[in-house]
């Protein structure tokens, strides 16, 4: 039995039951748990748009004319649609976190209050004479059992009046910025008409793997389409750039560490790598040069290889933390898992290191990264 349950029995306290009734049945940790899913949600949307972000930007250089404008167009809407609902689920997280937090305090508060009236209530009995008639101890039980039910009574109006306002954070949450569901019908504009030369015999066009058509879309081999083939470094070379493929602008500030450098440090991945490993180990973090291929395949995905890669559409972007350098970190993710004398986010083995602490923080090491445990198990790239 609870104790506003057995204060319910007791001269006075009957009130407390209608309160007590309204909260009894709320789980707070389920709550919670299901704002942790919501944030895991915005957090897998971002990483998936920054995949969509860099496969645009490595297409948009190898491809021009109106059905490229159109395509590029059609794909910042996309990336705006897919930004605004990672806020949204971001948003719902957040009011079901504090939804939750409200329950617990509530919930233990009342508990608090029902046992410190029980405690003085049964005191009082003991120390009742047997010539204390039941009236008497009584009047003296009922005042103290009445002061616990208002006090619950203000406990549960405390509650529903922030509860209303996470209520009204579920509600816009419902309703983001722009959605998919509302995107365009994409327009590429007119396909070329076929023409011919005069005096020129018309030639059919190739099967599927004959010749040359092995280039992707069809574009010479040895030609542009190279570029789309090639080469992830087109992607960081975007993201150094300040997203000038087409990124979508959304970036507000640089952060606290600023823009990037317009130098690139000495060295190669491979070798900030292993300097990063040595310092790792050095600080505890269980990595040898056998994980060099996990940390590789991260910069990769993530940077393309440019210590100097900035994001700046997305709705870190937006929130002034845009992500930067080889693993792609914000500020405040640097800051907290950087280590002393490696405080600089554009310097490769200081971003390696916090990328890789990060990691092994998050999600207990390389198995439980979500990109490489996705690509493990034949699937693409997931950001972290």
């Amino acid at each position: 039995m609870s104790a506003a349950e057995e204060l319910a029995g007791e001269p006075g306290g009957e009130g407390v039951t209608a309160h007590w009734n309204k909260i009894k049945q709320a789980n707070p940790g389920e709550i919670n748990a299901l704002a942790s899913k919501l944030a895991s949600s915005a957090e897998e949307n971002e990483a998936n748009g920054n995949t969509v972000s860099q496969a645009v930007s490595t297409l948009d250089g190898a491809w021009e004319g109106p059905a490229a404008d159109g395509f590029a167009s059609y794909m910042t809407k996309f990336r705006k649609a897919g930004a605004d609902t990672g806020e949204a689920l971001a948003k719902a997280g957040q009011a079901l976190q504090n939804v939750s937090r409200v329950l617990e305090s509530t919930k233990s508060g009342i508990e608090r209050i029902c046992a410190d009236a029980m405690q003085e209530i049964n005191s009082m009995r003991k120390g009742a004479g047997e010539e204390t008639k039941p009236e008497e101890l009584e009047a003296k039980i009922r005042p103290i059992a009445q002061a616990a039910v208002q006090a619950v009574g203000e406990k549960i109006s405390s509650a529903e009046s922030e509860l209303q306002g996470a209520v009204g954070k579920l509600n816009e949450a419902q309703t983001p910025g722009s959605k998919f569901s509302e995107l365009p019908t994409p327009d590429f504009g007119s396909p070329p008409a076929q023409t011919t030369p005069a005096g020129t015999e018309q030639v059919s066009a190739p099967s599927p793997g004959s010749g040359s058509s092995g280039a992707v879309g069809g574009a010479p081999s040895g030609g542009s389409a190279g570029a789309v083939s090639g080469g992830v470094g087109a992607v960081g070379g975007a993201a150094g750039g300040g997203g000038s493929a087409g990124g979508g602008g959304g970036m507000t500030s640089y952060g606290s560490s600023g823009a990037p450098p317009s130098t690139t440090p000495p060295g190669n991945v491979e070798q900030w790598i292993k300097e990063a490993i040595k310092i790792l180990k050095e600080n505890g973090v269980p990595v040898t040069e056998e994980n060099i291929d996990e940390i590789w395949t991260i910069i990769e995905k993530e940077s393309g290889g440019d210590p100097n890669a900035i994001n700046d559409w997305d709705s870190n972007a937006a929130k002034g933390t845009p992500s930067k350098g080889l693993m792609q970190c914000i500020d405040p993710t640097f800051d907290a898992h950087k280590l002393p004398g490696h405080d600089n986010i554009y310097d490769p083995v200081d971003n390696i290191i916090a990328g890789v602490r990060y990691t092994f923080d998050r999600y207990g090491g390389f198995e439980g990264h979500p990109g490489l445990a996705s690509m493990a198990g034949g699937g693409g790239y997931q950001g972290y």
